[in-house]
């Protein structure tokens, strides 16, 4: 059965055609489909205009459109009646918007043009309505049964095979294909929020998705060094599914995937950068090179750091040599500034460590 369980609306009210609303509903349950017949009142029953009896299972009033997989209207005198209910033309305006088959056949055009689905659409009909159809701006084809985008039309009574077929194939491909997706790779592992969702189509999907993924946290924005205070900023981020063609809602919309998230500045360099500074003034005083080394070293460890700088002592110039990124060549500066406060100040400046002078920055090696 190619439409098991799919769920149809079919409307209904005084003046169906009878072979139009019988011999399509049970070709739709010959399929499999689970057809609701839906009227202005519920358990009433309804007369054809040629003397056969139809019942609704439930009103207008108590559906929704979320709630089926295409709606079907017969013929008849019924769909002038039809259309005059507010609920009946939200029904198949909303289905239609959603993508979802509308299935037309003989004077059931006049629903559709009272709820303005039918402007640029190819459309066909009982004769009678010919006028009407143009009017409201489609372009009349005299063909006995076809489909133009998500609109099912068939012709008058005789066309009933030809509208059933189309109609069955159209619900079948309209519920059954893939979506036209597009994942960049970069982003094929984001992690999407947990939904639990009944009776929606595509587009509520994707909409409920981006409503559920949004939110606000405190990034980093930027900071002077691994070890002071960062500063924050607020970043709203959101993730889903936007349509990327253009043109109304179908099978052949294309869908492409997108992440939200502020670009933010780098928050340091980590280019490895190769500095010298000048121990003589605290050796002269007694210090040792392992005083100075040690303490560099104490500090690193308690700051956790994992990959400290490469330091090294060059005897002949009394120079302590050291390679790493910027930030991390902190503690060091630190512990020669706190021994050049403990020194006897012997004017011009002596307390003052001396400035140490920096090469150019080691390039990282690129991964083999």
């Amino acid at each position: 059965m190619r439409l098991l369980d799919k769920k149809i609306a079919f409307l209904i009210d005084e003046g169906f055609e009878d072979l139009e609303f019988w011999v399509t509903v049970m070709r739709l349950r010959e399929e499999g489909a689970k057809v609701t017949i839906i009227s202005p009142e519920a358990n009433k029953k309804f007369h054809g205009k040629n003397g056969l009896a139809g019942g609704a299972d439930v009103s207008i009033q108590d559906v929704r459109s979320a709630d089926f997989d295409a709606v079907v209207v017969p013929g008849g005198w019924a769909p002038d009646k039809m259309r005059r209910y507010p609920a009946v033309l939200d029904l198949v305006r909303e289905l239609h918007a959603a993508g979802r088959i509308v299935g037309l056949i003989c004077h059931a055009g006049l629903v559709a043009i009272s709820a303005g689905i039918v402007k640029g659409s190819k459309a066909t009909g009982s004769l009678g309505i010919k006028d009407d159809l143009v009017n409201a701006g489609a372009v009349w084809v005299d063909q006995p049964a076809f489909r133009d985008g998500n609109l099912v039309w068939g012709r008058v009574v005789a066309d009933i095979p030809d509208f059933c077929r189309e109609l069955v194939a159209a619900i079948e491909k309209a519920t059954g294909r893939p979506l036209n997706a597009i994942v960049p790779d970069e982003l094929a592992n984001t992690k999407l929020p947990s939904l639990k969702m009944n009776s929606v189509d595509v587009s509520q999907l994707f909409q409920a998705l981006g409503a559920a993924s949004r939110k606000s946290e405190a990034v980093i924005s930027g900071t002077g060094s691994p070890y002071g205070p960062s500063s924050y900023q607020i970043a709203n981020t959101s993730c889903g599914f936007r349509m990327g063609s253009e043109g109304k809602l179908s099978d052949d919309t294309i869908w492409y995937f997108y992440v939200e998230k502020p670009t933010l500045p780098p928050l340091s360099s980590s280019a490895k950068v190769c500095r010298f500074y000048s121990l003589a003034p605290y050796l002269d005083r007694g210090v040792t090179v392992d005083d100075i080394t040690t303490a560099i070293e104490t500090g690193w460890k308690m700051l956790g750091e994992t990959s400290p700088p490469t330091i090294s002592f060059h005897k002949d110039t009394k120079l302590l040599i050291a390679v790493g990124e910027p930030s991390k060549l902190e503690p060091i500066d630190a512990v020669l500034k706190a021994l050049g406060s403990q020194m006897p100040s012997g004017g011009g400046g002596a307390n003052e460590p001396p400035k140490p002078r920096t090469a150019a920055p080691i390039p990282t090696p690129a991964a083999k």
